[in-house]
């Protein structure tokens, strides 16, 4: 009997996410903070953030421990909701990857009858499934994004009266930024070096 080729829909998309979180594990994973910008990474186990980074001093004091603790436990109410991307691989390991390496010991030694029906009827199932799990995670996707958005526009006022604004970056919700724009504003507002030169052009006057 010629082998089975079987397909998996999203397979290649599931590969890559894996293929970025093991980057993210070999080469740290976080984006480090800079004069500008402070980041808060999230542990993927326990979907929190983490808080040791912070002082008070890294914004002059114009954010608290306890108002940074506050806000970040709000973020992590909503944002805990999203499927992570590991997660989906472990959903994908149970619920496929299993099964296919049991169907495929067991055809190896010939203990099913009729291998190519239960072979088409995996298939199928693994079509459905595989739909129905990027389906479920674009969902719980959207459904994070509009809380955690509601919960920005409830607690960015205060924040932007001190000259800061929390951020969550679109491409991945395994950090959240808080961005300090009253730096920036230092740097706008700063007076532009004038160079003097004794050989600049003059108008001639008008003589009388």
């Amino acid at each position: 009997m010629d082998p089975v080729t079987i397909t998996f829909p999203g397979f290649k998309n599931l590969c890559l996410a894996f293929r970025k979180i093991c980057q993210g594990k070999f080469s740290g994973g976080v984006t480090l903070s800079n004069d500008y910008v402070i980041v808060f990474p999230m542990n993927s186990s326990d979907k929190r953030f983490s808080r040791t980074i912070y002082s008070p001093e890294m914004t002059n004091g114009r954010a608290s421990s306890e108002d940074i603790n506050q806000a970040l436990s709000l973020f992590e109410l909503a944002l805990s909701r999203d499927i992570s991307t590991s997660e989906m691989i472990k959903s994908f390991c149970w619920r496929f990857l299993l099964p296919l390496i049991l169907l495929m010991m067991f055809t190896a030694n010939y203990m099913l009858r009729r291998p190519e029906v239960i072979w088409s009827c995996f298939a199928a199932y693994c079509v459905v499934g595989i739909i129905y799990l990027f389906t479920s995670k674009n969902a719980q996707t959207k459904k994070a994004k509009a809380e955690s958005q509601g919960i920005l526009d409830f607690v960015q006022p205060g924040y932007l009266k001190g000259g800061l604004r929390w951020r969550i970056p679109e491409e991945s919700y395994d950090r959240i930024e808080l961005i300090k724009e009253y730096r920036e504003n230092e740097t706008i507002s700063a007076p532009p070096t004038v160079k003097t030169n004794n050989n600049q052009y003059e108008p001639p006057q008008n003589v009388v």
